[in-house]
C-alpha cells in the first residue's frame, strides 16, 4: 500500500505500524525525518534493540535478515531493523516473507525509484506492506514546515519574512530545518523578538 506524507502522522499518533515500511526518494532529508518519527513513536520507552543492515551485507550473507527477524535479545521486548540501500536485487528477501513476529519492525530505505521498480510496485501493490514516496519539497510542503515551525517555537513573521524563506529554502527537508534553527540563533532567549527581513 501507498502512505501519503499528510497520512503518516495519523500512522504515528496510533502507532498502526505496518510491518515493512519502504522509504524511497531524493528527499533525504524527509527520509530521516520520518524514519526518526516512526522509530521513536514506535520505541514508546520500551526496551527496544536497533540494527542496520546494508544492501551489501544482504549479497554477502544471504540468511543474515531472516536470522535478524527471528531472534530478539534477552534485554530487548522488541527490535527495529534498518535496511539501507536496498535495491530490486533484494527483493527475494520481502516476497515470501510473512513477518510472525509482532515485535519486530523493518524499515527500508532506498534511493529514488522508479515506476518500474520491482521493490517499489511489490510494496505498492501489497496489503500490509507499505511504500512512503519522499519527494523534494514544493510550496506548499515549505509552507507546511513553515508553519509548523511558527508553531513549535511560538514565533511569528510577517508576509516579506515568509514570501523570503518560501522562495530560499531547500527541497531537501533537512537543510531546510537546519536554516530554519538558525534563526533560533539570532533570536536567542528573547522569543517575543520581532524578526526582520534583514535578520533573515
Amino acid at each position: 500500500m501507498i502512505i501519503k506524507e499528510s497520512q503518516l502522522n495519523y500512522i504515528v499518533s496510533n502507532s498502526s505500524f505496518p510491518k515493512f515500511i519502504l522509504f524511497y526518494g531524493p528527499n533525504e532529508g524527509l527520509i530521516r525525518d520520518d524514519i526518526f518519527k516512526i522509530s521513536k513513536a514506535y520505541k514508546q520507552n520500551i526496551e527496544t534493540d536497533e540494527i542496520t543492515i546494508n544492501g551489501k551485507n544482504l549479497d554477502e550473507d544471504p540468511t543474515l535478515l531472516n536470522e535478524e527477524i527471528r531472534s530478539l535479545s534477552m534485554f530487548s521486548k522488541q527490535k527495529i531493523i534498518h535496511l539501507e540501500n536496498i535495491k530490486d536485487k533484494h527483493l527475494q528477501y520481502f516476497e515470501n516473507e510473512e513477518l510472525e513476529n509482532d515485535k519486530i519492525l523493518l524499515i527500508l530505505k532506498s534511493d529514488n525509484l522508479n515506476k518500474n521498480s520491482k521493490i517499489r510496485n511489490f510494496f505498492e501493490k501489497h496489503k500490509i506492506f507499505a511504500v512512503i514516496p519522499c519527494y523534494e519539497d514544493d510550496k506548499r510542503s515549505s509552507m507546511n514546515l513553515l508553519s509548523q515551525f511558527q508553531s513549535e517555537y511560538k514565533i511569528k513573521f510577517d508576509s516579506d519574512v515568509k514570501n523570503y524563506l518560501l522562495q530560499n529554502l531547500s527541497s531537501d527537508r533537512l537543510i531546510s530545518k537546519n536554516e530554519l534553527e538558525k534563526i533560533l540563533l539570532v533570536i536567542g532567549d528573547n522569543k517575543n523578538k520581532e524578526i526582520g527581513l534583514e535578520d533573515i
